[in-house]
């Protein structure tokens, strides 16, 4: 039975890290959070069955499906548009901008 009470979590700091705290409360969930800065030894932590994580998709690999029990959790992620301060921008980027924004 694998433990539901430590979660593996990123470094602070990390992107990831955020949305982990997020996952984890909307999932009202407060487990003892174990910081580690390696997603494959994250992976490999919950596959021996020492706790859980809330990963990035993108982190998932094909054989994780076959070693992990995998579910969605519905979390946004926020994303910020840079541009430099003193660009000009043209009207294609600008309408491009203008679609984003909405």
């Amino acid at each position: 039975q694998p433990r539901m009470d430590i979660c593996f979590v990123r470094e602070k700091g990390s992107g990831t890290r955020f949305y982990q705290e997020v996952g984890l409360s909307e999932l009202k969930l407060n487990p003892y959070l174990v910081e580690i800065n390696n997603i494959k030894i994250i992976k490999q932590m919950v596959e021996a069955g020492n706790g859980f994580a809330i990963i990035s998709k993108s982190a998932l690999h094909p054989e994780d499906y076959e070693k992990l029990m995998i579910t969605t959790l519905n979390v946004k992620r926020h994303y910020y548009l840079v541009q430099h301060v003193d660009k000009y921008i043209d009207k294609n980027i600008r309408a491009v901008i203008e679609m984003i924004m909405k």
